[in-house]
């Protein structure tokens, strides 16, 4: 449960960063994932994710999911 709330705020903050910073649109690939996460399938997520990033290295999205992704698996970053 406090995962699933981690996860929304985080997803919740990117999303309002991506609109502050001028994104036109979310990425399909990244809803997918966030989808993904919210499932439980972290493993196809972080797939992905790590392909988004390799190849959108300039959207910052990217790693918010990925900071989701690992924040939900319990994971420290940083």
């Amino acid at each position: 449960m406090i995962r699933k709330f981690i996860l929304i705020l985080i997803v919740g903050s990117s999303l309002l960063f991506s609109h502050l910073s001028l994104a036109k649109e979310w990425d399909p690939q990244l809803l997918l994932a966030t989808h993904l996460i919210y499932e439980g399938n972290y493993e196809r997520a972080s797939n992905l994710i790590d392909s988004y990033i390799q190849s959108h290295p300039e959207d910052p999205n990217g790693l918010f999911v990925k900071v989701a992704l690992e924040s939900v698996r319990g994971n420290k970053i940083g």
